[in-house]
């Protein structure tokens, strides 16, 4: 999907399509879940998947993020890009998706860091240290700030262009100087898109094993 660069939201939106793409071409998988899909904006990065998505309505399946009508360890990848904010149980929303994905299946989850209220249900704003704490439930988290402090400036800058009438002419300009930063800093950014795993079940006989020694489960 094309994005203008007379979009206020442009250095956000471009520079998280990079992260999800850079971040889905290592992985593999055969079921995809979008929850919070909207308008499926970020379908066309799956291939040769069945991919599904979600939302309270407009979607494959209709349902909450907090309560998802999908069965237990039956989804390779879950989804959700721009929707942690908006979640009135945040912890739920992740222990959800940590329920319908298979052992050893991922997550990918987006948010906004430095960034307005933009919604009527807009109820937080995350750090990378944040995010760990939320994901602590899952394996191989990594976290991937979407930008630095220029970007930040120029997104903000953007948004506040956006509101005069003069758009058309003003916001190419900011957004192309503000893509001019190619750096990613976890201490301020626009956004964050968070990479987990969950974590692999042991097979009985090793569990079993496991117990009978008295170590703990995952040591």
């Amino acid at each position: 999907m094309a994005l203008s660069l007379s979009a206020h939201d442009y250095l956000v939106r471009s520079r998280l399509e990079t992260a999800l793409r850079d971040i889905i071409s290592g992985l593999e998988y055969k079921t995809v879940l979008d929850v919070g899909a909207g308008s499926k904006p970020y379908e066309y990065l799956f291939h040769d998947c069945e991919y599904i998505s979600l939302d309270l309505s407009s979607a494959d399946i209709k349902g909450s993020g907090e309560s998802l009508p999908i069965k237990s360890e039956s989804v390779d990848l879950v989804i959700s890009t721009q929707v942690l904010e908006h979640v009135l149980n945040p912890i739920q929303f992740i222990h959800e998706m940590k329920r319908v994905l298979k052992p050893c299946g991922h997550a990918i989850v987006s948010t906004h860091g430095v960034y307005p209220i933009h919604a009527a249900q807009d109820y937080w704003r995350w750090t990378d240290q944040g995010l760990r704490e939320m994901f602590a439930g899952f394996d191989d988290v990594e976290i991937v700030p979407l930008g630095g402090y220029w970007l930040c400036m120029f997104q903000l800058a953007a948004i506040a262009v956006n509101a005069r009438k003069i758009t058309k002419l003003i916001l190419p300009l900011v957004n192309s100087v503000g893509s001019l930063d190619f750096g990613k800093n976890a201490k301020m950014s626009v956004g964050y898109v968070v990479k987990s795993k969950k974590f692999e079940l042991l097979p009985k006989v090793e569990q079993q094993e496991q117990d009978c020694c008295g170590l703990p489960e995952g040591a």
